[in-house]
């Protein structure tokens, strides 16, 4: 069934018309967009007026799109009109078709007990999942933030260009100004780049940084200063992280050559324990041929 709404114009976040819309609808339906699957249809009043009164939302002060789907949707109906469409946005957003803007939903748990309710555990366990992942990237970036040169710290939040990524030239000068020493520069970075979420590829843009910064010194340069020191285990992922990453395979495709065997071995047994396949399959392909 077609479905065109009252408005073809953009509407601001209203809950008083969401309200007067669940009020005036006699069904609702609640489906998963990727399959179409009905996950629950009611034509009772106490579920529409729980729902209502689970919708406890912020305005958002300016406009707020996600370009994600929503999942579950909720589908309002009066007889065979459809009136609306309701859907549950990353956890604590809503979308209303109605509206130009996603809104934040202030009492969440309120929100997903609706659907718990009612025989629907998912929009709170997707809510969990993504609530674990937000804490763990925040552990993750406090980590890296920690094992940053405090030269680049200093400026980290301003040492951004017109694309979002940190001015790494401003970013070198700065660091080589604050550690005169080359051999300290390099431990540095490999500590740093070591330092990251775990992941070689799909990881946080960031740590980008100081991959980038370690371009800056020669392999011969950096090979050298690795085997006339005891690295740190950060220090070690990091060798490992820049000599088996994607980057290096494709600015210095023959300087692989030039990593000794023995640290090669090295970095193969720093590597070889990690449950993840991606890593795993980098490193022997650097280190194991």
């Amino acid at each position: 069934m077609s479905v065109t709404y009252a408005s073809e114009t953009l509407i601001p976040v209203n809950l008083k018309q969401l309200h007067q819309i669940i009020e005036l609808a006699d069904r609702l339906v609640v489906k998963d967009p990727k399959n179409a699957l009905v996950q629950f249809e009611s034509e009772k009043r106490e579920d529409l007026s729980a729902l209502k009164n689970s919708l406890v939302i912020e305005r958002p002060e300016t406009e707020r799109l996600c370009l994600c789907v929503g999942n579950p949707v909720i589908y309002f109906y009066k007889g065979d009109k459809e009136l609306g469409a309701l859907s549950h946005i990353s956890g604590n957003y809503i979308r209303f078709s109605h509206w130009s803007s996603d809104a934040s939903v202030v009492d969440t748990d309120k929100w997903l007990t609706w659907f718990d309710d009612r025989g629907m555990p998912w929009p709170r366990q997707m809510f969990d999942t993504r609530r674990k992942e937000q804490i763990q990237s925040q552990k993750n970036e406090q980590r890296w933030l920690g094992a940053m040169p405090s030269s680049i710290r200093a400026v980290w939040a301003e040492a951004l260009n017109p694309y979002g990524t940190r001015d790494t030239q401003r970013l070198m000068t700065l660091f080589t100004a604050a550690i005169p020493d080359k051999r300290l520069q390099v431990l540095a970075l490999l500590e740093w780049f070591g330092s990251g979420a775990g992941p070689w590829s799909a990881y946080p843009s960031y740590e980008g940084v100081a991959r980038k910064m370690l371009f800056d010194y020669s392999t011969a340069n950096i090979i050298s200063i690795i085997n006339s020191t005891q690295l740190s285990t950060a220090q070690t992922e990091g060798a490992a992280r820049f000599f088996g990453g994607w980057s290096f395979s494709q600015k210095r495709p023959d300087d692989l050559e030039k990593v000794p065997d023995t640290l090669k071995e090295q970095l193969w047994e720093h590597v070889s324990a990690t449950m993840d396949k991606d890593k795993l399959a980098r490193a022997r392909r650097a280190f194991k041929k």
